[in-house]
């Protein structure tokens, strides 16, 4: 059977390190705007919903295990099962040899070798198979026993702060870095910031932050944390629509900027695109900003 572990390309042991890192490869791979399968896509988030929850987890694998065991218990049925037939066979083969006078006797040894032969073989069978399920759930304890993951997240009250000993908790990037890195390493803080800046890699971290039971508010609020914090110009918003299709060089966008149809048009694709802009007098400001225009453009 196919497992989330198969569709995140990990193993059973893995660490929540390695099932991130496997988990956005799998998510650029399997993404529907990168020429990826819908279906694939959401059995890949679905995968990581789980196996990124320590009790999800634990219940997964035990129920992973119990469908083995019954495959592993069916196959042994129809082992059994053959190895009867097999040895009904011979016994009647034998019976009915018996009544022929010629070759009496080294029939009857053919046949008696063949059903000592046939339990040989039956025996083995259930022995291998019982060593695998042995195996298989060594490998379950092993993994529910040595997870360093805290089988509950830590709660935070729904509310833009909290305090705690007269010191106040400020919900900011740092802050939201702090928190992910209980759980997984996520590089250095400055590596954060600069993967923040990426749109897709931002909603890694959202939807993350979001399992892991990290009271980040909603996408609205997140984006008004990183419009704080993460500085969006003019070559950023080139390198995220570089992302999806061919523009041309970096020079030749900003000219195309200064015009008012090619402006409006960038700036519906970004929205349409999902890449977090802001609203259309945020975009003037940034151009003007950056003396692409010298008036704010009328939204049409």
């Amino acid at each position: 059977m196919r497992t989330f572990y198969d569709i995140l390309g990990i193993s059973r042991a893995a660490t929540q390190q390695e099932i991130l890192v496997a988990y956005r490869k799998r998510c650029l791979e399997t993404h529907p705007d990168k020429g990826g399968d819908g279906r694939d896509f959401m059995n890949v988030r679905k995968g990581y919903e789980i196996l990124s929850n320590p009790e999800k987890r634990r219940a997964y694998d035990q129920w992973v295990l119990k469908k083995e065991k019954d495959e592993l218990e069916r196959k042994i049925k129809e082992q059994r099962a053959q190895n009867e037939e097999y040895s009904h066979k011979n016994a009647s083969g034998y019976n009915n040899t018996r009544n022929n006078t010629s070759g009496y006797n080294s029939t009857r040894h053919y046949t008696s070798d063949n059903k000592v032969n046939s339990e040989k073989k039956d025996y083995s069978s259930i022995l291998i198979i019982g060593v695998v399920i042995i195996l298989l759930s060594l490998t379950i304890y092993f993994i529910n026993s040595n997870s360093n993951i805290p089988d509950k997240p830590l709660q935070y009250k729904n509310q833009d702060f909290t305090t705690a000993s007269d010191k106040i908790v400020i919900k900011d990037i740092k802050w939201l870095y702090n928190e992910l890195s209980k759980y997984s390493d996520i590089g250095s803080y400055n590596q954060f910031k600069e993967e923040l800046k990426d749109s897709i890699m931002a909603g890694y971290y959202y939807r993350d932050a979001c399992i892991r039971g990290i009271e980040i508010g909603s996408f609205e609020d997140f984006n008004i944390m990183l419009g704080k914090y993460i500085f969006k110009d003019i070559k950023w918003l080139y390198n995220e629509l570089s992302k999806y299709s061919e523009i041309g060089s970096y020079s030749q966008f900003k000219e195309e900027l200064k015009d008012s149809i090619m402006a409006g048009y960038y700036y519906r694709d970004a929205s349409i695109r999902g890449i977090e802009i802001g609203s259309f007098e945020d975009f003037n400001k940034m151009l003007m900003k950056e003396n692409i225009i010298s008036k704010p453009y009328q939204k049409r």
